[in-house]
């Protein structure tokens, strides 16, 4: 008896004598209602548009809401965090629809219900989604369209998959297993292949870097005499210069003291595009926060050459 009183009885009696837990609960249960009530809806849609019933749409939900709560934590104001986590879900979205879920159609049941089960399986298993909301921060405040949102898949310390996103022009890069896209408008249905350019040597190559100077001498000598050699230096295109290097425009990038958000989309993308990308000694995969990437794999050592000169 006092079982059911405790169920049925006791929690009406504490709402009437504290109405501010009635509301609590009657917010949370509509709360709660809603967001399921959107997931079952979201279910309906991609099947009746796709044939599929994907089983991977509850955790994507559940990854958004963790990708803008982490956004508010780094201080970003809520509603520019609501913007990115759309933008880039939207992207991702896109991404599993084009490569995954569109070849599933008309497939057997079984296949479907393991393909989407599997998709599951590998967002929060052991690979690690990195994001960086805003990559080229002082480009962003002069509002200079060379910063961009990232979005990676990293598993053992290797790039899967990588997104670049620069909402202010609407190119949208992406690129994993292999192969690397481009849309200047995300509504159209023909995205542009990527490959790196070829270029015979480092006389002939249009190099990147953030910027002209840099805090370790040793490196500053070194930087001094890639860029002396190349053909034309760029300065300060922060992830854009990964993403022009994929498309082959322009031959090497070279950064230092970059985080791990900051290099894994970029990593990705330009390794799909038939790239190349290792530590300063030519190592991989990336150890630290210094970079090189080239299209080619002449120039590539040819700057791993004047690194490696100036440490002796």
């Amino acid at each position: 008896m006092d079982l059911l009183t405790g169920i049925f009885v006791t929690p009406f009696a504490e709402m009437i004598v504290m109405p501010d837990l009635f509301f609590q609960a009657l917010w949370d249960g509509f709360v709660s209602g809603t967001l399921y009530g959107l997931i079952a809806l979201g279910f309906v849609l991609i099947f009746k548009a796709s044939g599929v019933f994907n089983f991977a749409q509850p955790i994507l939900v559940v990854l958004a809401a963790l990708a803008l709560i982490s956004f508010y934590k780094m201080g970003i104001p809520a509603w520019i965090s609501i913007i990115c986590v759309l933008i880039m879900f939207y992207g991702l979205a896109w991404l599993i629809e084009r490569f995954i879920l569109r070849k599933l159609v008309n497939t057997d049941g079984n296949i479907l219900f393991m393909s989407t089960v599997a998709l599951s399986f590998i967002i929060i298993g052991s690979a690690q989604w990195i994001i960086d909301p805003i990559d080229g921060t002082k480009a962003f405040i002069s509002g200079i369209p060379t910063w961009g949102i990232l979005l990676s898949l990293v598993e053992n310390s290797k790039p899967i998959m990588g997104v670049i996103y620069q909402p202010f022009t609407g190119e949208l890069f992406w690129g994993g297993f292999g192969k690397a896209f481009k849309k200047i408008n995300l509504k159209s249905d023909d995205p542009q292949s990527l490959i790196v350019r070829k270029c015979s040597s480092l006389a002939n190559a249009v190099v990147a870097t953030s910027s002209p100077t840099i805090p370790n001498q040793l490196f500053q000598t070194s930087l001094d005499e890639i860029m002396r050699l190349s053909k034309l230096d760029r300065y300060g295109l922060d992830c854009y210069a990964y993403a022009m290097l994929a498309e082959g425009c322009i031959d090497a990038v070279i950064e230092f003291g970059l985080q791990e958000y900051d290099i894994r989309a970029p990593e990705a993308i330009v390794l799909s595009a038939g790239g190349i990308i290792s530590n300063l000694d030519g190592s991989y995969p990336l150890t630290g926060g210094d970079v090189i990437a080239s299209g080619d794999p002449r120039v590539h050592e040819q700057i791993i050459k004047v690194f490696s000169n100036n440490f002796q």
